[in-house]
């Protein structure tokens, strides 16, 4: 029979992976559990505290009965093969022990392949950032007289965009003048051919 601890470990470790309660009942009855040892494995696992069914009293066995019940139990093992039902059972377990730390292997891989992937972009990210710096650094620096010397092109810059703003206002009323002027000189003209 398998030892009761190690039911029990793995039911923890059955539960923690997330594996149904009903899967459990399936997996156990197969290690020949009754369905009262079940439960109550179930719920140690779990950490729920549970009173063991009281055993029902039982007449002291005599000498003779005790030997019928070895030779019974001797055939039945020899017949049924109940000892190779408990040895799959325990390796039936051990299979799904197994295949539970094997799925907890893989996802810790994963876990690792996907961090190691992050650590490297954060790498790439901060070298693309200490490049960055570097050219920033190494761009020429202005000096507080070419800022002086950008700050007077800007202030000549303003006053010529002024002065032309002025001369060519100046230049439409001169046009404007101008033309009265013809206007006035043609109609002058016209009279003077007209007498």
């Amino acid at each position: 029979m398998v030892s009761n601890e190690v039911v029990l470990q793995t039911v923890k470790r059955m539960i923690s992976s997330g594996v149904d309660d009903n899967t459990i009942k399936i997996t156990l009855a197969g290690i020949s559990l009754s369905g009262a040892e079940i439960e109550s494995v179930l719920a140690e696992a779990k950490g729920i505290t549970v009173q063991p069914p009281a055993q029902p009293q039982k007449a002291p066995a005599t000498q003779e009965d005790l030997q019928e019940q070895d030779a019974a139990d001797d055939g039945a093992d020899d017949i049924s093969g109940e000892e190779g039902e408990e040895d799959y059972a325990e390796g039936d377990l051990s299979e799904d022990a197994k295949d539970a730390s094997d799925e907890q292997l893989a996802s810790h891989a994963a876990t690792h392949t996907m961090l190691e992937e992050h650590a490297g972009k954060i790498d790439d990210v901060q070298q693309g950032i200490a490049e960055l710096h570097e050219k920033i650094d190494s761009a020429p620096k202005i000096t507080p007289q070419a800022v002086a010397q950008l700050e007077a092109l800007d202030k000549r810059i303003s006053s010529l965009e002024k002065e032309v703003g002025e001369t060519k206002a100046n230049t439409i009323a001169l046009q404007g003048i101008l033309q009265k002027i013809l206007e006035t000189d043609r109609k002058t003209l016209l009279e003077l051919q007209k007498k």
